[in-house]
């Protein structure tokens, strides 16, 4: 099912990212102006709380399974087979625990103001969404470029006309949350049909599947449930200290900002599957060409986002949401930073080496949960911002610190381009763009 080499990947990614990234913003323009910042806020609360719920229950279960498909240690429909029966019997005995924990202590402090019909709806189905990262988990391991990218395509576009269909008949927020519950189970029964051959058949030897995956996935699983609290937790800190308007701002200046990962995010896809496939050697100085290459990129990048963003943001989502341009700034360095600690992190988990991820994770939750709570209760918005930002650029220090001392290649290897970057970058786009417009125009 490998469906092309980095570049070729990266030109799937390319095309695939720029249709995520309109759908993506245009669903939360819709969102915004249906919603208002306090809708939008409760809207943003429920969403996060289940991708909490999901990495909670994953286990490091998804780059395992990435892991050990790439690495040919076990067949793709094994592998299939496990995650069915793990994520229904996992997703299940979640949904009981999280429900206790959010009507026993969340409803009254951090999830305080949420209506609990919209968490027990994306409660009921955390054994469906948790079945979809790890079946996509599976197909990213085979290196099936093409079929990952149209399951994320599908589930966005389906989201985007959902929401738009919410928006028009004036669902609220109910609405906006049954179309991400929707285009969820979508993405479901897409990964599902590309997998079918063989996912239907018994499964044996679970236990060597099960011990082979947590091995590997319990060093991962502290730095991605880490590195996830890193990036959300100050949501529902700012709901306790400041309420669901304060995060629909956040969470819209948040949103903006992030559109900068798409870049990166695509780069780390294909690389954390292709560096478990290459010589740690030869994978480690290519994941410093792609550092190199990406500050190249995405420096200039978010100097025009936030020039643009200043104007784009009141704009497009109204004056209403004025207040997100602030957060938008400052978290513009921080961007860039995780920028770096993605494709890093992505070769030491592709090669086998998931615990100094874990360990920066460990170190820039411990620095956010600090600046979050100086900072949020005084500063709101803006304190959410500045705490997140320095976090960020911290783990961006840890990660080539890791990286360097593993590979011994140089921080300045990883960090400071060359002109040789800059004429590579300069071929490596163009036959980018010659591979766009042959599979645009043909």
């Amino acid at each position: 099912m490998k469906q092309g080499g980095l570049l070729s990947g990266s030109t799937i990614f390319f095309l695939s990212s720029i249709l995520v990234f309109l759908a993506r913003f245009a669903i939360s323009v819709i969102v915004a102006r249906s919603l208002g910042p306090a809708g939008k806020g409760v809207y943003t609360l429920v969403l996060t709380y289940a991708s909490f719920l999901v990495f909670i229950l994953d286990f490091g279960l998804s780059s395992s399974l990435t892991y050990l498909v790439a690495s040919r240690q076990f067949r793709q429909n094994e592998l299939s087979q496990f995650a069915i029966y793990l994520s229904l019997v996992i997703g299940g005995l979640g949904c009981l625990a999280f429900y206790a924990l959010y009507s026993g202590v969340l409803i009254n402090n951090l999830l305080a103001g949420v209506d609990p019909g919209y968490i027990n709806l994306v409660l009921a189905i955390v054994p469906f969404n948790l079945l979809a990262s790890l079946l996509s988990a599976v197909l990213l391991g085979t290196q099936a470029i093409l079929t990952y990218n149209v399951i994320n395509i599908g589930r966005v576009l389906l989201n985007l006309v959902l929401q738009c269909t919410s928006a028009l008949c004036q669902w609220g927020i109910s609405g906006a949350i049954w179309a991400w519950v929707i285009s969820t189970l979508f993405t479901l029964a897409l990964a599902i049909w590309y997998l079918r051959e063989g996912i239907l058949m018994r499964l044996t030897g679970f236990g060597a599947i099960l011990k082979s995956a947590l091995s590997y996935g319990v060093k991962g699983y502290t730095a991605n449930l880490l590195t996830i609290f890193n990036y959300r937790l100050d949501t529902f800190i700012l709901n306790y200290f400041a309420g669901s308007g304060a995060v629909g701002l956040y969470a819209t200046g948040v949103a903006a900002a992030e559109l900068i990962w798409y870049l990166p995010n695509a780069i780390s896809s294909i690389l954390f599957p292709k560096s478990a496939s290459l010589d740690p050697q030869t994978g480690a100085r290519l994941t410093a060409k792609v550092c190199r290459a990406l500050l190249l990129i995405i420096l200039p990048l978010a100097l025009g986002f936030g020039v643009l963003g200043v104007y784009v943001i009141p704009l497009v989502y109204g004056m209403a949401f004025q207040a997100a341009v602030a957060p938008f700034l400052l978290l513009m360095p921080g961007i860039i930073g995780v920028a770096i600690t993605k494709i890093i992190a992505a070769n030491l988990s592709g090669t086998g080496k998931p615990q100094y991820p874990a360990y920066t994770a460990a170190i820039v939750f411990v620095i956010t949960i600090a600046l979050d709570l100086s900072l949020i209760p005084r500063y709101s918005l803006t304190g959410a911002a500045i705490a997140s930002s320095i976090a960020y650029l911290a783990g961006a220090v840890l990660s080539v610190y890791w990286f360097s001392r593993e590979t011994h290649i140089t921080w300045s290897e990883v960090t400071l381009p060359t002109r040789a970057d800059l004429s590579e970058l300069r071929s490596l786009s163009a036959a980018l763009l010659a591979q766009v417009r042959q599979r645009l125009f043909g």
